[in-house]
């Protein structure tokens, strides 16, 4: 803090002016009172020294006319001449001026919590308070005082200045300023106990003709108050505490030479008590100055840790708030293709004699399916980024998941006159791996493949095993990649911008698949040889040549055995009706409800095989429609949730509802005759 006042005399000046003046006189008339009773030397502590360059810091440098008039004044009223007098006036007031000048000049905050400050003040403590000693010196030499004979004068004087700002100046800049308390009552108690400590223990060192125990000096005994209050209680009890101790320690000296039956001479003895006082302030205004700012330091790292918490969990909030948006978008943005996706394929079923309409419904299915991945490549990213994305691992045949992926980008490679060619060793490649996800992968690249190559382009896959590695790699003759996009290819949303290209997606196919192949173990790299010389992905993945057993994978079936009793149960209308008559036109006998209310209701009395649950139902949730019905003896059906809501999370929660399946909308025919599949067979 610093407390600086304005330049000009305005009324509140000159009151400070004259608080200043009558301070520093009537110290100097207070001092120059103890010295004569004494008859000692200047060596006593000159505690006007310490009052002036505490006015001149709190009030301004402005305020030294008030240290001139006190100390000329002072001077005369002891009988010295007028030359003296101006002399030692002259050399008070340019000692503050010197001294309150540098501080302002070296940037001092005299809240002594920085070691910077301490260390500045220490510093000028020591040297500027030379100024006044040496005015003094030169004052009374050129006036024939017959006091000044060499430095054994100047020296003692000195030590008395420097005393005076270490003891005087601290004390008052740290208690005159209207400071707010923070401390409990507690935190007070322990502090005045500290000072009676101090003061207890100095009356006990110099008070007392106890100086040892056991021939051990005693004198350490004031560094355990001392200590105590440098590293538990601050700043502002420790200046009180020494002044305390200084005044002590002086008055005990005193008092010690005084009832001594020796010759001693009382300025050695004082000088020693002073340079000792000098020593131990110096030491403690530093130790209480680390102290504090190890509390400061310790303090901030609080809040900046408080403040990162509140960060993290406002930012958590936020995620969550974001992957709640999302799932709900693709909630939202699922249930109308679910009808579309069931309404295609009835058109397909029913109009297969009408070759154009075939072919639109063919066309407008794939891109209801390329809606439906993109929503779920947005998802695994956000479950991925969370590490909420788990792999359902199984030994599988890598060549058995490349045929199925070709067979997904069928459409694409079709529309785009593409050739797919595949080299695939006759052997199986056992590995293992999520084939769901792994498929996934494949798809990507193929889709990616035919995006960025030219109509009637050459795309080709192949698979071969080297060492402990599978290797896939897809190459196609497309429009290439220079080698600074190769650094950014498998980034999150980044796309190349290139006329004639197909532009589809959300360029998150690429950062998905690396991350999926990354999960498996494995690795993936792009490579091209410049722009128009097309590009080439390569995965490895953990291969174990010594597995020979036959790989456990599902064969996918688009018949359905016998049919299936099935009730389906869905808010949305449409998407009910064109389900269960989709699923009608498979051989299976159908029936829709629409609530959760009447799905309870109307399965007793159905006795459904299968129910196909939606779970975001208007009345009651679809887990607690599952659950009802889980519990209810007359249904042993088995439960599919089909909702908008495919998280991890999701499926968990429907497995605990009690749910066998969780299919994710818009489900494709293929997808849930592949289940139905199943159910028959059990």
């Amino acid at each position: 803090m610093r407390a600086t006042l304005p330049p000009t005399f305005s009324g509140r000046h000159l009151v400070y002016m004259s608080l200043l003046f009558v301070a520093c006189l009537l110290s100097a008339q207070v001092f120059a009172y103890v010295q004569s009773a004494l008859g000692a030397s200047p060596a006593l502590i000159w505690p006007t020294s310490g009052i002036a360059l505490a006015g001149l810091i709190l009030g301004g440098v402005g305020l030294w006319p008030a240290i001139l008039a006190a100390a000329f004044l002072a001077q005369l009223l002891k009988g010295a001449t007028l030359f003296v007098a101006i002399g030692l006036a002259l050399g008070a007031t340019l000692q503050a001026v010197v001294a309150a000048w540098f501080l302002r000049k070296f940037g001092f905050v005299n809240s002594f919590s920085q070691v910077r400050d301490t260390l500045v003040f220490i510093t000028i403590a020591l040297f500027a308070t030379a100024v006044g000693p040496a005015l003094g010196t030169v004052t009374y030499a050129l006036a024939d005082f017959p006091v000044v004979q060499s430095t054994s004068t100047f020296i003692p004087w000195w030590i008395g200045q420097i005393l005076s700002v270490l003891i005087i100046t601290p004390l008052l800049i740290r208690w005159l300023p209207r400071v707010q308390f923070s401390r409990t009552p507690i935190e007070y108690v322990e502090a005045w106990f500290a000072i009676a400590s101090v003061v207890f223990v100095s009356m006990l060192l110099y008070w007392t003709a106890y100086r040892e125990i056991a021939e051990v000096p005693i004198v350490y005994l004031i560094l355990v108050p001392l200590l105590w209050i440098a590293l538990r209680i601050g700043p502002r009890f420790m200046t009180l505490a020494l002044f305390l101790h200084a005044a002590l320690a002086l008055g005990g000296t005193i008092l010690l030479v005084r009832s001594s039956d020796t010759a001693t001479s009382l300025a050695p003895a004082l000088l020693q008590t002073e340079i000792y006082i000098v020593m131990i302030s110096s030491l403690f205004l530093l130790l209480v100055t680390v102290a504090e700012e190890r509390k400061d330091t310790a303090n901030d790292l609080r809040r900046n840790i408080q403040s990162l918490e509140e960060a993290v969990e406002r930012i958590r909030k936020e995620d969550e708030a974001k992957s709640r948006f999302i799932a709900t978008l693709a909630h939202e943005l699922r249930n109308p293709l679910a009808p579309l996706m069931s309404s295609l394929e009835i058109m397909k079923l029913e109009q297969a004699e009408n070759v154009r309409a075939s072919m639109l419904a063919e066309s407008m299915t794939t891109h209801l399916k390329t809606m439906r991945h993109l929503l779920d490549d947005l998802l695994d990213i956000s479950r991925i980024s969370k590490e909420k994305l788990s792999l359902q691992k199984e030994q599988v045949d890598l060549n058995a998941i490349l045929v199925r992926s070709m067979g997904t980008v069928d459409g694409i490679m079709r529309e785009r006159e593409h050739t797919l060619t595949s080299s695939l060793p006759k052997e199986a490649i056992l590995i293992e791996a999520d084939p769901v996800r792994l498929e996934q992968v494949f798809v990507n690249l193929l889709n990616n493949a035919a995006k960025y190559t030219e109509p009637r382009g050459e795309i080709t896959i192949s698979a071969k095993t080297v060492g402990s590695e599978a290797v896939v790699t897809v190459s196609d003759t497309g429009i290439g990649m220079d080698a600074h996009l190769l650094e950014h290819v498998f980034e999150p949303f980044f796309q190349i911008d290139q006329p004639g290209m197909l532009r589809a997606g959300l360029g998150i196919g690429l950062s998905l698949s690396k991350n999926l192949v990354q999960m498996h173990g494995g690795s993936i790299v792009a490579e091209s040889g410049g722009e128009g010389r097309g590009s080439t992905f390569i995965v490895r993945l953990p291969f174990h040549p010594t597995s020979t057993s036959t790989p456990n994978s599902v064969p996918r079936s688009m018949d359905t055995r016998e049919g299936l009793r099935i009730l389906v149960v869905d808010d949305n209308k449409a998407a009910a009706d064109s389900l269960a008559k989709l699923l009608a036109l498979r051989g299976n006998e159908t029936e829709a409800v629409y609530t959760g209310e009447s799905a309870i209701e109307r399965a007793p009395e159905y006795a459904p095989d299968v129910i196909l649950l939606d779970i975001g139902l208007p009345d009651i949730e679809g887990y607690d429609v599952a659950r009802a019905l889980t519990k209810d003896e007359r249904v042993a059906a088995t439960l599919i949730a089909l909702t908008g809501y495919g998280q991890e999370s999701d499926i968990r929660k429907a497995q605990k509802a009690g749910f066998t399946h969780h299919l994710t909308k818009p489900t494709g025919l293929a997808e849930i005759e592949e289940i139905l599949s199943k159910i028959a067979k059990d």
